[in-house]
């Protein structure tokens, strides 16, 4: 299987619509009014959603081997000359047809969305949908189609064709709200997301201003921070990350290699993976101040960021190579908070009212 990935048509389409129309100013009301309709619902605005696909994508392109696209809608997110384009120039997305052989999609899409029916109103408003496909191929219920109906087929998919699937922002609340796991082995690169993850939170804490009022806390996920770092414009974003996917090769091989003792649950071989992100966690603490203060030091960066960090040289030194210096720079990554106010900017946002509430949306820890 290697490091491939399915990516959501939904979040292709929230992506390249975002990169060609800029923000949608507006808000989403979230699957709240769908999944609990006795609840009062907390609006989302459009664009940290659709900053959420962006951000899935990117570390897509830099840490998966492929990105396999539905073959009938790839000329029309990457064929149209604009900033995804770069990804097809570079076969980094691949069309694939999933639906050469409908019939197996069939049965498996039925049962994930029996799974995600959770209340009677989802239940009548599916039943509408499908006998109104039947009729004239059209869905009353548009968004109830897109999140339940989409998303199931998405899933089957990524069954049928035994490959990880990368869900759109809206899915991906729908499937954890209704407790879905995928029948599959996990996946190496989301254990190492969630490991670089935590021990960024470690690193950038809540601060308080010079007021006394807590500061906006923003830790965006490692690559995207790195990526808007180096752009310079909107339409460099994926050009540089084209880039860094080129810089992180060895890291790429060894998530490979990796999910290779995943899924063949080899335990040996992913004990002596997961030691390497046991050598992370020590990082981030002599980074904190936690190490003797007789410890030899070593600097690790990245472009303009250097960190000097105190390491155990003789117990550690053995096991440096270019994928620890890769890993430890993921980790050490800006927290991103500036970065998301520069990618607001590209749009015009910066200081908009849309641009203050994507803000806070990222503060509340809504990715990692």
């Amino acid at each position: 299987m290697g490091q491939r990935v399915i990516a959501d048509n939904w979040s292709l389409q929230a992506v390249s619509d975002l990169m060609a129309q800029g923000i949608d100013p507006d808000d989403n009301p979230g699957i709240a009014p769908l999944t609990d309709p006795g609840q009062t619902p907390k609006a989302i605005p459009q664009a940290a959603i659709d900053f959420e696909a962006l951000f899935d994508l990117l570390t897509d392109v830099v840490l998966r081997d492929q990105i396999l696209v539905d073959d009938r809608f790839h000329d029309a997110w990457f064929g149209r000359g604009d900033a995804l384009s770069e990804l097809a120039l570079r076969s980094i997305v691949r069309p694939h047809g999933f639906l050469q052989h409908p019939e197996r999609l069939e049965e498996p899409r039925a049962a994930f969305l029996r799974r995600l029916l959770l209340n009677d109103a989802m239940v009548r408003e599916q039943a509408t949908n499908e006998a109104a496909w039947k009729k004239n191929e059209t869905t009353p219920h548009v968004f109830t189609s897109q999140l339940l109906w989409g998303g199931a087929g998405m899933l089957a998919r990524a069954w049928v064709y035994a490959s990880p699937y990368t869900p759109h922002p809206l899915r991906r609340r729908l499937f954890q709200r209704a407790g879905l796991a995928m029948p599959s082995p996990p996946t190496a690169l989301g254990e190492f997301k969630a490991e670089v993850a935590k021990h960024r939170d470690m690193l950038y804490p809540t601060s308080m201003a010079d007021d006394g009022v807590v500061g906006v806390r923003v830790i965006l996920p490692a690559l995207p921070a790195l990526v808007l770092r180096d752009a310079t414009s909107l339409g460099d974003v994926f050009v540089v990350a084209s880039q860094m996917r080129d810089q992180l090769s060895e890291l790429r091989a060894w998530l490979s290699q990796f999910q290779e003792a995943v899924s063949a649950g080899e335990f040996k071989a992913i004990a002596a993976e997961r030691r390497r992100l046991n050598t992370l966690g020590r990082e981030v603490q002599r980074a904190l101040g936690k190490v003797p203060d007789d410890a030899s030091t070593l600097n690790i960066g990245w472009g303009w960021f250097k960190l000097g960090t105190k390491i155990d040289v003789g117990r550690w030194m053995p096991r440096f190579d270019r994928v620890q210096t890769q890993v430890n720079n993921l980790t050490f990554a800006p927290s991103g908070c500036r970065e998301l106010t520069k990618l607001l900017g590209f749009f015009g946002h910066h200081r908009s009212t849309v641009g203050l509430r994507t803000i806070e949306h990222f503060a509340a820890g809504a990715v990692r």
